[in-house]
């Protein structure tokens, strides 16, 4: 069937099924944690269902606490004047209507810690065959220093 774990009848032995899909699961895990971006993956419920390393490193919260949570109890999204976004505003929540990437250079994000930093945020919607949102993966990055030499420079001219 896959090519591996097929024993002498030809079927997939499934201890052999288990190993292959636990050695995927833990190269998905390499791969995802080696990404420098925090990058969180949503069900349909808008609960985190991954959340890298970088993620972690970002927001200040552990994977373990953040992933089975709502994605706005973890990534709290603010404008200039650190007020809250709106759903219509919030890319994470807008991605299950609109259906397509958004990308927004222009977010703040309160850290678990309390405190906030500019984020580059792209939000991506996860299509089955069937054309029906199943997911979102969102990539983020800290952005704080480009925002402020940008700011700078403006300044300065």
């Amino acid at each position: 069937m896959f090519g591996l774990g097929k024993n002498e009848n030809d079927k997939l032995a499934p201890s052999s099924l288990a190993s292959s899909l636990h050695d995927e699961k833990e190269k998905s895990e390499i791969i995802l944690n080696s990404i420098e971006d925090g990058v969180l993956l949503l069900d349909t419920n808008r609960t985190i269902q991954a959340f890298n390393n970088a993620a972690t490193k970002i927001t200040g919260w552990a994977q373990k606490d953040a992933i089975g949570l709502d994605y706005r109890s973890v990534i709290k999204l603010v404008n200039d004047k650190n007020e809250p976004y709106t759903p219509e505003q919030d890319p994470l929540d807008r991605i299950f209507s609109e259906i397509a990437p958004i990308r927004d250079n222009n977010a703040n994000l309160l850290t678990n810690g309390g405190k906030t930093i500019a984020i580059s945020l792209s939000v991506s919607p996860l299509i089955s065959q069937n054309n029906e949102v199943t997911g979102a993966v969102a990539v983020f990055r800290d952005v704080t220093n480009e925002r402020q030499e940008e700011k700078q420079r403006a300044e300065f001219i």
